[in-house]
């Protein structure tokens, strides 16, 4: 398993769908510059996407954490797993887009401090 260290700043709010299996699916974009400048002196930014399975039972982080969990936001991810899924396109291409696949929105830290540090009724998951 591959894992990374993601620091960035999100480009939207974070967006919440509900799956069949009273899931949520919790999914944002991160923004992350390069620490090298280019020949024209601009920095490379890589936008990483970020998915997170919330089981019904552990919905409380998503009301906890959207407030913070907005576009601007600078967070930062540690040791989290990189997956590549694989898709077609709609004109039936075979792509690949890499993902973050964190376990948990306290996976997440913000303004220096976790997501879990301003919860005050529920305990992280591990």
């Amino acid at each position: 398993m591959i894992t990374v260290n993601l620091n960035g700043r999100l480009t939207r709010d974070m967006e919440v769908r509900e799956l069949n299996n009273n899931t949520k699916l919790c999914t944002f974009t991160v923004a992350s510059d390069r620490p090298y400048k280019t020949k024209d002196g601009q920095r490379p930014t890589d936008f990483i996407d970020v998915k997170c399975f919330v089981p019904e039972d552990r919905e409380v982080q998503i009301e906890h954490r959207t407030p913070a969990l907005r576009k601007g936001q600078m967070v930062f991810i540690m040791n989290a797993p990189l997956e590549v899924e694989k898709y077609d396109d709609k004109d039936g291409n075979a792509r690949k887009n890499a993902v973050v696949r964190i376990r948990s929105l306290y996976d997440v830290m913000y303004d220096g401090r976790s997501l879990k540090d301003d919860a005050d009724t529920e305990e992280a998951p591990f």
